[in-house]
């Protein structure tokens, strides 16, 4: 009886601690911008970061981390200047190039290809939240 109640309260103390790290890093993140249940524009403690369900192998979810704000916005420059002027920019993150079925859409890749698609009003949608979150820190 004596094991049964040890291995109970080791199971117990396992899973709360388990519990309050969860809990910590839930409180950390922050939500900027929400297309969907996993594409989001996050804040992560001090830095930034595009989660994102890779369109190639619809189960994985992929995160483009950016370091700083500065980061971010040259990432939504990057894809604007890409949707005007239909050229390809290429960085150590990510590649973003027009989407070739819509001239509206920019195809972001990253990391072995994965790649996802932002319209012209998404990408002014996410950029206008982040403003406004960045200016309210």
């Amino acid at each position: 009886m004596k094991s049964f109640l040890l291995l109970f309260f080791i199971a117990f103390t396992r899973f709360s601690y388990a519990q309050s790290d969860s809990i910590a890093v839930m409180e950390d993140t922050a939500d900027i911008y929400v297309i969907n249940n996993t594409n989001r524009l996050i804040q992560v403690g001090d830095d930034y970061s595009i989660e994102f369900r890779d369109l190639k192998r619809l189960t994985e979810v992929h995160y483009i981390r950016f370091d700083s704000e500065g980061a971010v916005r040259k990432f939504f420059s990057d894809c604007f200047k890409v949707l005007d002027q239909n050229t390809t920019i290429a960085t150590p993150l990510y590649i973003v190039n027009r989407n070739v079925l819509s001239r509206n859409v920019a195809r972001i890749e990253h990391d072995d290809l994965a790649y996802f698609l932002l319209s012209y009003n998404t990408l002014e949608k996410m950029e206008k939240a982040f403003d406004r979150y960045t200016n309210e820190e």
